[in-house]
Formats: structure tokens, sequence, C-alpha cells
């Protein structure tokens, strides 16, 4: 996934700024991660986030098995798209906070993939 590079239309979000130093933490938290990433963020931060963030979910052994899968999972044989579907479920959440059901959906769908029970 491409985010918008720097021109013009992303220099005159200003409003952004000034909506997020108008909203409380400890309620807003969904609307400021929306606002913060899905209009701030660049493809390099992106493909940081999800560089930090494997090996951080792989401390888990039983993560690291669900993505190793004996050197037979997207990890391995496809790893841009593997990627790509990773930023694809971080963006969604971002978008839409992590109560909405679209959200819930998403974890689901990854948790299947991981081969982890759902409550």
């Amino acid at each position: 996934m491409t985010t918008a590079p720097l021109t013009k239309q992303t220099k005159s979000r200003k409003w952004i700024g000034a909506r997020l130093a108008l909203l409380d933490p400890s309620i807003d938290n969904d609307e400021i991660v929306r606002l913060s990433t899905l209009y701030n963020l660049n493809d390099l931060q992106l493909h940081w986030f999800y560089a930090v963030g494997t090996p951080a979910a792989g401390i888990a052994p039983a993560v690291m098995d669900a993505v190793w899968r004996d050197g037979t999972g997207e990890y391995n044989r496809r790893p841009d798209r593997r990627v790509a579907d990773s930023v694809d479920h971080m963006l969604l959440w971002f978008e839409h906070g992590a109560d909405s059901a679209a959200t819930k959906k998403s974890v689901q769908m990854v948790n299947k993939y991981w081969r982890v029970p759902c409550e």
C-alpha cells in the first residue's frame, strides 16, 4: 500500500494538527490514532512499524511458530505479500478504532491465520 507523497495537498492539512490539539487522549484515542496515522504516515514509517513489530510479536514462541510454519508460511514464500496484508490490517485498525466491528472482524481474521483462539 502506498501512502500520500508530500505534496501541496498534504501540506495543506493544517487542520489535522489543530484538531489533534483539541482532543483528549483519555477519551478521543481512536480519533487521535486515526488522524496521526492515516494522514501523517509515509511508506518508510509503515514499513519501519512492521519491521519493528514483527520481532516483538515473535517473542511468544506460539506466534513465531504460526508465522514460520516450518518455513512454508507467507512470511517465507511471499514476504512482499505478507507485508502488504499486514499493513492493510494495521491501517484498517488505525482507521476504524479498537471497538469497531471492522477492526474486530480483521483481528479475528488475523487470529485465524495464526491459529490463535478467538474470544
